[in-house]
């Protein structure tokens, strides 16, 4: 299984997955036009997109896909607030599995203040691989089992946050959104400690704050509670 990581910010967010028969990309947050410039995209082999929620940073070029008739797979409640109307758009359900090409992919809820706001489970039946997909969620309830790969949001480390509340940098609002919203380090490194990670290959920390984030410490903490390969973006 392959994975690139195009972006992931509060900016943008895309990403895609690939096996040796299917390519599907996660997040519609970069144009096409921006796309086709990368030498790892080629919109002839997607297969379709995962869309996790109604923020724009997440589905900003939906339309971009859709006018080419590439499906879009979505909950019911992204798709009523994106207000799309096509016959390309998927809805998919919390725990219910569905297949893009060689993938089975299952959507679990994740805990963000939209919503229909969901994580990805997915497999390459070809490969025997799975990995999972979470962003934009304060808390993560499942453990999960045999998981290769894992994309997980890692925002904000609390003690910096609170760092930045006292010298003005965060206003409360904003920092009290972020608690309720987002992954901090330490919520992410007590995911880590509850799931089995016997055949976890590599590890990708997500969508981390400009303002309330250390990627090095972010790297290196993740690094040293579970003695895998990890990559911050």
């Amino acid at each position: 299984m392959k994975i690139k990581t195009f972006a992931s910010s509060s900016k943008a967010n895309c990403y895609q997955i690939s096996d040796s028969e299917t390519t599907i990309i996660i997040e519609a947050g970069l144009s096409l036009k921006k796309l086709f410039k990368l030498p790892d995209f080629d919109i002839s082999k997607i297969s379709g997109v995962l869309i996790s929620h109604s923020h724009t940073d997440h589905n900003k070029f939906i339309n971009d896909f859709l006018k080419l008739g590439i499906t879009c797979y979505m909950t019911f409640e992204t798709a009523e607030s994106l207000k799309l109307d096509s016959t390309f758009v998927q809805i998919i359900k919390s725990k219910k599995s569905f297949k893009i090409g060689s993938f089975t992919i299952k959507a679990f809820e994740t805990q963000h203040d939209c919503a229909g706001s969901v994580g990805f489970w997915i497999k390459s039946e070809l490969e025997n691989k799975r990995l999972v997909f979470a962003t934009d969620t304060f808390y993560i309830k499942y453990k999960f089992q045999k998981i290769n790969y894992y994309m997980i949001e890692c925002n904000y480390d609390a003690e910096i946050l609170e760092k930045n509340i006292e010298l003005g940098i965060i206003d409360g609002c904003r920092a009290k959104r972020l608690k309720s919203s987002h992954f901090s380090l330490q919520n992410v490194i007590e995911f880590f400690k509850a799931q089995d990670l016997s055949v976890c290959e590599k590890i990708q920390l997500l969508h981390l704050s400009n303002e309330n984030a250390d990627a090095e410490n972010f790297k290196n903490r993740i690094i040293e509670i579970t003695g895998l390969p990890v990559e911050v973006y």
